[in-house]
């Protein structure tokens, strides 16, 4: 069974610890206006995305307001607010099919 654990009060050490039982998978960071897995996960990606779709503003949401949580998850779905790349070159959307409403959502996991 997979379970995360938040790691680092300060927003830019932030990690999100994910294990397979007693056993680390993976950690999860913010990376240029997304986040990055450390790992390649292979089969594990998706179940390890969703836990971090559950735990989006406590990683990404830097203790922000509603109205500025639900801009930034517009500005994610419509494949803006990552940094270095050109916007027209983004996909449409950052969030995979399901994932926007539990991000959203994660404001209130926090």
């Amino acid at each position: 069974m997979l379970t995360v654990v938040k790691r680092n009060k300060n927003y830019k050490a932030r990690k999100l610890v994910i294990y397979d039982d007693k056993k680390r998978v993976t950690y999860v960071e913010p990376f240029w206006g997304w986040y990055s897995f450390s790992e390649n996960l292979h089969e594990l990606h998706k179940p390890c995305r969703a836990l971090v779709m559950e735990n989006f503003y406590w990683l990404l949401g830097r203790d922000c307001e509603w109205e500025d949580w639900v801009d930034s998850i517009e500005a994610w779905d419509k494949g803006k607010h990552v940094y270095g790349i050109t916007i027209d070159k983004l996909p449409e959307s950052m969030f995979f099919e399901g994932e926007k409403e539990i991000a959203l959502n994660s404001f209130y996991n926090n």
